[in-house]
């Protein structure tokens, strides 16, 4: 299907695995078109161990794994990584290391990993939201420290439970978040009423009315309310990013939407709002109240002689099609449009099927890891490496492999085993 397909973007992630040995997981990109129907496919490779985690050592492994599935390096057209240095650095990272081969094998970072780096250092960014979180964390510990004091909990909060804040995944904020906004009053009454119980440890109860204290205020509940919408609007953002079939487009179009709503927040009319819903709350508990046209693309798609796409003709592809179509068609759409319609914009049909290609996000990658988890266990962490990945093929690519017919199998192992007879 890969050669079918053509063009091709690689994901890559690494992880430690049980034996605490560095596995590389390889997962490869592309749009596969069959009876004019347009599908986005990302394909797990396999499991590789790596000693040397440097860029030019991990490019080599990936150059080694590309030959070996004879997979043309040149038609690559996009690299997919997270933010670590020996990934995306541009002077000695892997996207740089092999777009010195293939020039056109585009860099896309994740952007998922992106955007959960950007929450997190929003979080950081002042004093008063560092310690806004760190009372969230707080009264998370506070409760989970003891069997009694989560009961009492859950005796006042029966919906939603308390949740620890992670300093890599941002999304556990929103989590951590939502019982707060949702159920405040409910917190402070558990917390309260430990801080009364005769029959608890004095420290315990002071510990108790301390948290009381620090979040029945005014400060706090705002605090709550600005930053549960914040994290409320990114969150479905980051969920959509994760899936294969979101592209480039898409992704910047939502990004966009999503600016304009925190730009938005910066409102005096938001504000207002977010303070009368923070009066609302504070009453309860009784406190005071940002393209490219055509010949860019070209020269962009250029290798030397060799090149993707013809911008002069792709301009006039691009006027015929406009008149035939919504301005609001998505790549996919369109891509899918075209095809069906014999396919009469080659060149719009390259840098469609380019442009889906592109990797939004590594999140296939890290999926893969979930399998290395329960294949590659305490109890199997001698495994080699064939067995490994043999098995994670089987798990990972059971779609797959449910499409395969014993007459295939049979088929195409006798093709390999057949002999020529002189």
């Amino acid at each position: 299907m890969v050669s079918e397909a053509k063009y091709y973007s690689i994901i890559l992630d690494c992880t430690p695995d049980i034996s605490h040995s560095e596995l590389m997981t390889i997962i490869i990109r592309f749009v596969s078109i069959e009876d004019s129907k347009v599908t986005i496919r990302e394909h797990f490779l396999g499991f590789i161990s790596v000693e040397n985690s440097t860029g030019e050592n991990l490019c080599d492994v990936l150059l080694n794994i590309l030959r070996e599935l004879n997979i043309p390096l040149s038609n690559m057209r996009g690299q997919g990584y997270d933010n670590g240095a020996n990934m995306k650095g541009v002077h000695s990272g892997v996207q740089r290391h092999i777009r010195n081969i293939n020039p056109r094998a585009f860099f896309v970072p994740c952007s998922a990993h992106s955007l959960n780096l950007v929450v997190n250092d929003a979080a950081k960014s002042s004093k008063e939201a560092v310690a806004f979180f760190d009372i969230i964390q707080k009264v998370f510990n506070f409760f989970s420290a003891s069997t009694i004091r989560w009961q009492i909990l859950l005796k006042h909060v029966k919906e939603l439970t308390l949740k620890p804040l992670s300093q890599t995944r941002w999304e556990s904020r929103i989590d951590a978040l939502k019982p707060f906004r949702n159920y405040i009053g409910e917190i402070y009454d558990a917390l309260f009423e430990i801080s009364e119980n005769i029959n608890l440890d004095p420290m315990v109860k002071h510990e108790a009315e301390c948290l009381c204290n620090l979040i029945k205020t005014f400060k706090f509940i705002c605090s709550v309310v600005i930053w549960y919408d914040i994290l409320n609007h990114i969150n479905p953002v980051n969920k959509l990013m994760q899936k294969p079939n979101f592209d480039i487009s898409l992704a910047l179009g939502i990004l966009e939407t999503l600016l304009k709503h925190l730009n938005e927040l910066r409102s005096e009319e938001s504000f207002e709002k977010m303070i009368i819903d923070s009066t609302a709350l504070a009453t309860e508990m009784g406190v005071e109240s940002v393209f490219e046209n055509s010949r860019d693309l070209q020269i962009l798609l250029t290798d030397g002689d060799s090149t993707d796409i013809n911008g002069i003709e792709m301009a006039h592809e691009l006027k015929s099609v406009s008149a035939m179509v919504d301005d609001n068609l998505t790549p996919y759409e369109l891509l899918t449009f075209v095809i069906n319609a014999g396919d009469f914009a080659p060149n719009l049909s390259i840098a469609l099927r380019i442009l889906i290609t592109l990797p939004v996000s590594v999140a296939t990658g890290e999926r893969s890891f979930s399998k290395l988890k329960l294949i590659k266990t305490y109890l199997r962490s001698t495994m080699k490496n064939e067995r490994l990945c043999g098995l994670a093929m089987i798990s990972i690519e059971h779609e797959v492999g449910q499409e395969l017919t014993e007459k295939k199998l049979v088929d195409d192992f006798a093709k390999l085993k057949a002999r020529k007879h002189l």
